[in-house]
């Protein structure tokens, strides 16, 4: 069932790969606790805000923009899972959506209600390990479904399901962290920086404190870090962490919330570099407030 009357299509070809890529618009705003964008400037028109997904080189990278006022917010895929439903104005909003979609035969249907709940196309994400998208429509969102290579590259963003079929998973969250001992890898969006440090076998928490930043942090390089219950958008600074959970992590109420994922235990021991003195190890996550101490603690050989 559709929800939509129509609302503004705008028919931008993108010039990635041979998929017909367009720019799909309506009225709603992004989840902001569950969204990460790469980049935000301000005094940006409608009309701007589009152009910029569409040019190089924001075009490799951008597949949704989000305007609010004058701001504008630029996402890739798998770093937004739900979009606010405004309704069926048929003029522009103060918040405006526009989600880069691959059309199939470049044909758009006659809403973007329509359009957007027909999609079940490639993705035009890099390095995010993102195959395909769906996006289901109802009358209060427009929520969006990644297809992974492999399940178990999907990071978590919210609950914690109690599966121990993955051997780590990715945890993203917003936080604060020194940033001295850290290792700054290639820049680009949150996702791409996540799937990096997952696919890292020294890598257990990533890091951003600035749009595209990328920082990869190792055992023992850190013993604190801050929890964020602040998701307004800023122009340069961001608080965006992510941490592997390890599958040896003891069973959690399910699905866990943040409270239970920062106050365990975790078994590091595979993160251990040839040479080190440790035969084991585990970080031991407590959170009072929002800070939460990290120790790293060796057990007993025989223990």
């Amino acid at each position: 069932m559709k929800f939509l009357s129509i609302l503004l299509i705008f028919l931008l070809f993108s010039s990635l790969s041979q998929a017909d890529y367009k720019m799909v618009a309506v009225n709603g705003a992004p989840e902001l606790k569950d969204s990460y964008p790469y980049k935000v400037t301000f005094g940006t028109s409608w009309e701007a805000c589009l152009a910029t997904c569409r040019t190089f080189p924001d075009s490799l990278t951008c597949d949704m923009i989000y305007l609010s006022g004058d701001r504008c917010s630029f996402y890739c895929h798998g770093d937004y899972n739900k979009i606010r439903n405004d309704g069926s104005e048929s003029t522009m909003a103060n918040e405006m959506v526009a989600i880069k979609l691959d059309i199939p035969d470049g044909e758009c249907l006659g809403s973007a209600s329509d359009t957007i709940d027909s999609q079940t196309g490639s993705s035009s994400a890099l390095a995010t390990d993102i195959k395909s998208i769906g996006i289901t429509v109802t009358p209060e969102s427009y929520d969006i479904t990644y297809n992974y290579a492999d399940v178990c590259n999907r990071p978590f963003r919210t609950g914690i399901p109690c599966e121990k079929t993955c051997p780590s998973r990715m945890y993203s969250f917003r936080g604060t962290i020194s940033m001295e001992n850290g290792k700054t890898v290639a820049n680009g969006p949150w996702n791409q920086c996540v799937t990096k440090c997952l696919h890292d076998e020294n890598c257990i928490l990533a890091a951003s404190n600035t749009y595209t930043a990328c920082v990869f942090f190792g055992i023992e390089t850190f013993t604190e870090l801050t929890l964020s219950d602040s998701y307004e958008i800023d122009s340069t600074a961001t608080e965006y962490l992510a941490i592997k959970l390890i599958n040896t992590t003891p069973d959690l109420n399910c699905p866990a919330d943040e409270n239970a994922v920062f106050s365990n235990t975790m078994d590091v021991t595979s993160f251990l570099e040839e040479g080190r003195d440790h035969i084991n190890l585990h970080m031991i996550l407590k959170k009072t407030g929002n800070t939460v101490n990290v120790e790293w603690f060796e057990p007993n050989q025989y223990g």
